[in-house]
């Protein structure tokens, strides 16, 4: 769940459990060190495609929520 600060910005943790993620995400050493698989940059990706969005979304939520309270 997002974390809601008194300073108007919202954190927003995304987690992936898998032990191996990063070396998806960034890239690695191939079985005994000769080669070079690059990263896929999943997360980078998705990063930079939700704060695109993200302004559109939260307010729309706001704006659900305000109508809920208001009853309008």
């Amino acid at each position: 769940m997002p974390e809601i600060s008194h300073d108007s910005n919202y954190n927003i943790e995304v987690i992936n459990p898998v032990e191996y993620a990063s070396y998806v995400e960034f890239g690695h050493r191939t079985p005994g060190g000769k080669g070079w698989v690059s990263g896929q940059y999943f997360l980078t990706l998705s990063e930079h495609e939700l704060e695109k969005v993200a302004p559109k979304v939260l307010e729309k939520r706001l704006t659900e929520l305000l109508r809920e309270v208001f009853n309008v």
